[in-house]
C-alpha cells in the first residue's frame, strides 16, 4: 500500500474583488499561495470550496462548454514566457490559433493575418517576426509575444504571475509602460503578482498582502506602503531596502512558517504578538478608509 497523502491548505478564506479597469497587486513571500490564488481565480485548479464571480457569473458552476466560452476573457501571463510558448510553432501560427479561439465571427486567412500584424504592432514588434520561432527572440520580446497571444482572444482580465521578474530593469520598464498603454487601449483589468514592491508601487493602484494563504492587509498602494497596518507588510517593506526581493522568505526569525489552524499564522515571527494572537484568527477590519487589516495588534 502506498503512503497516506498529506494534505496542505494552500489558500483559505481569501476574499477580494477587482474593479473593471483596475491594476491590483498580490504580494507576499514564495510559497504563501499567490500562484494558487491566481489558478483558482481562473479555474485552472479544482477548488475544494468557495466561489469566484467573473462579471457576475459563478465560474465554478459552469459546464465545460460554458467555461470554454468564458475562458478567453480571462488570461494569464507567466514569469517565463519561453516555457509558455510552443517552441515548434512560428509566431504566425501561434497567433492565428489564439485569434480563432477568441473570434466572434468567422475570419478569412487574410483577416487573421491582418489581425496578427495589429497585435504585433500593439506590443511593439514588427510584422516580419511572424515567420520566426520563439527561441529567436530575447526574453523581453518573448514576453511581448506572450502578451500578444493573450490579447488575441479578446480578454477583459489579465493575471500576470511574476511577468516581469525575469527581465532586466530597462526591459521591465518597457514592458510595464507597454502594459499601461494596452490597458487603456483594450480596457483591461490586471491582477499583478510580484515580489518586487518597487514595481508594485509604480505600476499598481491597490495591493493585497498575502501570508500563509490568507490576505492580511489590503488597500491603496500609496497608503499601505507609506503607512502599513500589518507587521508583516512592514517587514516586507523594511527588508526590501536591504536584500533582494527573492530572498524575502528568509525572515528575522527563520523561513516562511505558520498556519491559521489556531490563532494568527504570523505570530511566531511577529514582534507585536500578544495573548490573543495564539487563540483566535483576527478578522479583516478597516483601519483607515479603503485600507483593511487582519491583525490583533496593528501598527
Amino acid at each position: 500500500m502506498g503512503a497516506e497523502k498529506e494534505w496542505v491548505t494552500a489558500v483559505a478564506d481569501v476574499s477580494f474583488f477587482l474593479r473593471r479597469g483596475e491594476r491590483v497587486a498580490l504580494v507576499g513571500e514564495s510559497g504563501c499561495g499567490k500562484t494558487t490564488t491566481a489558478l483558482l481565480l481562473l479555474y485552472l485548479v479544482e477548488p475544494t470550496g468557495g466561489e469566484v464571480l467573473f462579471e457576475g457569473i459563478s465560474i465554478y458552476g459552469l459546464s465545460g462548454r460554458q467555461l470554454r466560452r468564458l475562458r478567453p476573457r480571462m488570461q494569464m501571463i507567466f514569469q517565463n514566457p519561453y516555457l509558455s510558448l510552443n517552441p515548434r510553432q512560428r509566431v504566425e501560427r501561434m497567433l492565428a490559433e489564439a485569434i480563432r479561439v477568441g473570434q466572434r465571427a468567422k475570419m478569412s486567412r487574410h483577416e487573421i493575418r491582418e489581425r496578427s500584424e495589429k497585435l504585433l504592432e500593439a506590443v511593439q514588434l514588427p510584422p516580419d517576426v511572424l515567420g520566426r520561432y520563439p527561441h529567436e527572440f530575447s526574453g523581453g520580446q518573448q514576453q511581448r509575444l506572450a502578451i500578444a497571444r493573450a490579447l488575441a482572444v479578446l480578454p477583459s482580465l489579465l493575471v500576470m504571475d511574476e511577468a516581469v521578474s525575469s527581465l532586466d530593469v530597462l526591459t521591465q520598464q518597457a514592458i510595464l509602460h507597454l502594459l499601461q498603454g494596452l490597458q487603456e487601449q483594450y480596457g483591461l483589468t490586471y491582477l499583478f503578482i510580484s515580489h518586487d514592491l518597487r514595481v508594485v508601487s509604480w505600476f499598481c493602484e491597490r495591493v493585497l498582502v498575502m501570508y500563509a494563504g490568507a490576505i492580511v492587509e489590503e488597500g491603496p498602494v500609496k497608503q499601505v506602503f507609506s503607512h502599513p497596518a500589518h507587521p508583516y507588510t512592514a517587514f516586507l517593506l523594511q527588508h526590501l531596502q536591504v536584500r533582494p526581493t527573492a530572498d524575502l522568505e528568509a525572515g528575522p526569525t527563520g523561513f516562511f512558517q505558520g498556519t491559521w489552524e489556531s490563532g494568527c499564522a504570523y505570530r511566531e515571527r511577529c514582534p507585536r504578538q500578544k495573548a490573543d494572537c495564539s487563540f483566535s484568527r483576527p478578522e479583516m477590519v478597516e483601519k483607515t478608509p479603503g485600507q483593511r487589516v487582519s491583525c490583533w495588534n496593528p501598527l
